[in-house]
């Protein structure tokens, strides 16, 4: 379920015909690294993946990632999150080849990565 979460919500952003209009992509992230405006849109997105994955997990469904229940995320530790799998994705030349990934899918697959679940026997 979680892999066809992240697969509609990958569609949905890459797939778009007017990507390079977009402020949020990516590749843009150092040019904007130093904003506030920047450093909220991270925590948003990723306020929004945590609630998704409280209804998920209320609704008995797979959670999206497994951050540590006792854990709330922070502005720095959404950033820090997003930036480690940046580096991650331009180090495997990814965005060379899907240049118009947005910031939201790299902060996903990094609370993905970051906190995986545990799979149930």
């Amino acid at each position: 379920m979680r892999i066809v979460i992240i697969a509609i919500f990958s569609m949905f952003f890459l797939a778009s015909s007017n990507a390079d209009d977009y402020w949020n992509l990516a590749r843009n992230y150092y040019e904007k690294s130093d904003s506030d405006d920047v450093k909220l849109y991270i925590f948003s997105s990723g306020a929004s993946f945590a609630a998704a994955n409280s209804l998920l997990k209320s609704k008995g469904l797979p959670r999206l990632y497994c951050a540590p229940s006792k854990m709330a995320l922070t502005t720095e530790n959404y950033v820090e999150i997003f930036e480690d799998q940046l580096k991650k994705i331009i180090d495997q030349k990814i965005l060379e080849k899907q240049p118009n990934i947005p910031m939201e899918y790299v902060l996903l697959t990094g609370l993905v990565s970051t906190f995986p679940c545990k799979l149930k026997n």
